[in-house]
């Protein structure tokens, strides 16, 4: 095999293997695989795990807030109650994101909304990447990826 053909493997194998070296670079292959109508390959760049650790972490912040302005009596009864429905709601907002994700993929491919995402700015530091996105749709969003194994992946997506 010749020298190019070598360096043009290599890079063809790095690049299916989704070893994007910042995470901003995960990014854009996961943009690539919507606007291709691939949802698979979209969502193998997702942390299924920490993306929903992440979302009932959100979810307890926000209903924490809510609760400090209780009444302190009410307070103890009101956190029972989060966390007898945390874990439930959590697991319903990550399966609706990620059901709206495929479907919108698979349905529209160029015209899907992760597909139209940009790209605004991005930092990262160590292990983590913040990339700021927008869509038509959603607007400006955070989206925070996380490497691990080698790999980078989607472990939250906010405001």
């Amino acid at each position: 095999m010749s020298p190019t053909r070598l360096v043009l493997a290599t890079f063809v194998v790095l690049g299916a293997s989704g070893c994007a070296k910042h995470g901003v670079d995960t990014v854009k292959e996961m943009r690539a695989r919507a606007c291709a109508a691939d949802p698979a390959g979209f969502l193998s760049h997702v942390d299924r795990e920490e993306f929903a650790r992440t979302t009932r972490a959100t979810f307890e912040k926000r209903a924490e807030a809510s609760i400090a302005k209780l009444d302190p009596a009410d307070q103890a009864a009101a956190r029972e109650k989060f966390d007898k429905s945390a874990d439930a709601a959590a697991k319903t907002r990550v399966d609706d994101t990620f059901t709206t994700w495929e479907y919108d993929i698979k349905t529209h491919g160029p015209e899907s909304e992760p597909c139209r995402l940009s790209i605004l700015d991005s930092s990262e530091t160590g292990d983590a990447a913040d990339v700021r996105v927008t869509t038509p749709a959603t607007g400006d969003r955070h989206w925070r990826m996380a490497r691990s194994g080698g790999r980078w992946r989607l472990v939250s997506v906010g405001d």
